[in-house]
């Protein structure tokens, strides 16, 4: 202390983040046959990734939950129980934290075969 001021010091550690990394990719559209289940996984890395699924619908599920015959995983695995032709569309998986977003879009199919 010199002539009545006071120093403060204080150590701040930064830490490097990223943004999350989808890590598998689906380059092309999945057909399943009516009744069948389907799941979709969403597998990222990052510092540490939230994921959320957003249905053909608008619906999005954000966290681990079931919800009708949909549910996600706290992997972050999607599962549809017996899909039907009105689960056709696109689903988008979200990987996000602080540090930005990344998303993967997944287009499903309808086959029907008659029994």
């Amino acid at each position: 202390r010199r002539g009545g001021a006071t120093r403060v010091e204080q150590v701040v550690q930064l830490a490097a983040g990223r943004k999350p990394e989808i890590v598998n990719h689906y380059n092309s559209s999945i057909s399943i046959k009516h009744g069948e289940m389907l799941t979709l996984r969403c597998a990222a890395n990052g510092d540490p990734p939230r994921l959320t699924w957003t249905l053909p619908s608008g619906v999005v599920l954000n966290r681990p939950q079931k919800a009708g015959r949909y549910s996600v995983s706290p992997d972050g695995t999607l599962a549809i129980q017996q899909i039907s032709v009105y689960d056709r569309g696109v689903y988008v998986c979200r990987a996000a934290n602080e540090y930005g977003t990344l998303r993967n879009r997944r287009k499903r199919q309808y086959t029907h075969e008659n029994v």
